[in-house]
């Protein structure tokens, strides 16, 4: 499991996200829904260049530090 599905339904939603994966030291990347761009997911600016009315694709490459960040955003997880 290197990457799921995220959903936001606010932009408080996205600040607690950045936050989250800023307390994680590997690379967090987040997808947009068609996978045409990439941004950090530590990035609240990057976030906020996607289409956020659509679910997005969170990729960590290491599957243990994706589980442990899956659990910690799990209230966004879609699939």
């Amino acid at each position: 499991m290197k990457e799921f599905i995220v959903k936001f339904t606010n932009t408080n939603d996205i600040v607690i996200f950045t936050k989250i994966a800023d307390e994680f030291k590997e690379n967090i990347d987040v997808r947009s829904h068609d996978n045409h761009y990439v941004v950090d997911a530590k990035s609240i600016m990057g976030l906020f260049s996607l289409d956020l009315s659509k679910p997005v694709i969170v990729y960590i490459e290491d599957d243990e530090v994706a589980r442990k960040f899956k659990e910690r955003v799990k209230k966004y997880v879609v699939y």
